[in-house]
């Protein structure tokens, strides 16, 4: 007689998480959804919608809204700028990313630090959006926009 492991081996458990997470940022493109919503959906256990949910959260790619009514939604994080072709960088937005990759910072705190108006501004980080080179961040509502791989440690080192 030969013995078949079980599918979800400890080393399964990894690429299973990563295709759940996938499947779950693939849900939260299409509209905002609730725990139990995307659990259904996905027909995953509410611990593990949420443990995707609370890892795409971390990872900023994903937002949790409180409905006002005690209960919570989750959504896919959106930077609110408009939405632009990718193409190649204008000099306001090869300004806007060179001050990113030294720091995070707000719209509002681009706009200070390097004198140009908040549509300036706007249309470089739009583009630099559509070029996949930012990441995002939120603190309550306000968002903070970063160079993609931009970490603390790369400025030390």
């Amino acid at each position: 007689m030969i013995f078949n492991p079980p599918v979800d081996t400890k080393q399964s458990r990894p690429n299973n998480r990563k295709a759940n997470e996938q499947k779950v940022f693939d849900l939260l493109q299409q509209r905002d959804w609730s725990e139990t919503e995307m659990a259904r959906e996905l027909t995953l256990s509410p611990t593990q919608a949420r443990s995707m949910l609370s890892s795409l959260v971390e990872q900023g790619l994903a937002r949790q809204f409180h409905t006002g009514d005690g209960h919570v939604v989750y959504g896919a994080a959106r930077s609110g700028l408009e939405i632009v072709e990718p193409g190649e960088l204008t000099p306001d937005a090869e300004r806007v990313m060179a001050y990113l990759r030294g720091r995070p910072e707000t719209l509002s705190g681009i706009t200070t630090q390097l004198r140009l108006s908040r549509e300036r501004v706007s249309a470089a980080l739009a583009l630099l959006e559509a070029n996949d080179e930012l990441e995002l961040s939120f603190v309550g509502n306000l968002v903070v926009f970063r160079a993609r791989g931009w970490t603390r440690e790369a400025l030390v080192g």
